[in-house]
């Protein structure tokens, strides 16, 4: 529940969930199982990722206030 945005990336589906009673979210993937189905990392403040698009395999994506976010599908280069 609380799915706010879903992109399909590098073969799995994308999304953001937003986190209970709070202004934070967390970048999820999946393959479609529950076993392949994972926390990429929390995000703080974001408004959902209205926009997005896939650049030279990279993922970029809205944040709060308009920042960017950018994810190759991996926690490290999630920022």
């Amino acid at each position: 529940s609380n799915v706010t945005w879903l992109r399909s990336y590098k073969g799995k589906m994308f999304f953001i969930k937003r986190v209970t009673n709070t202004d934070d979210a967390e970048l999820w993937s999946t393959d479609g199982t529950i076993a392949n189905t994972t926390l990429i990392k929390s995000l703080p403040s974001i408004n959902g990722g209205r926009t997005s698009v896939i650049l030279d395999n990279i993922l970029y994506f809205e944040g709060a206030s308009n920042n960017i976010w950018r994810t190759d599908g991996t926690e490290c280069g999630t920022f």
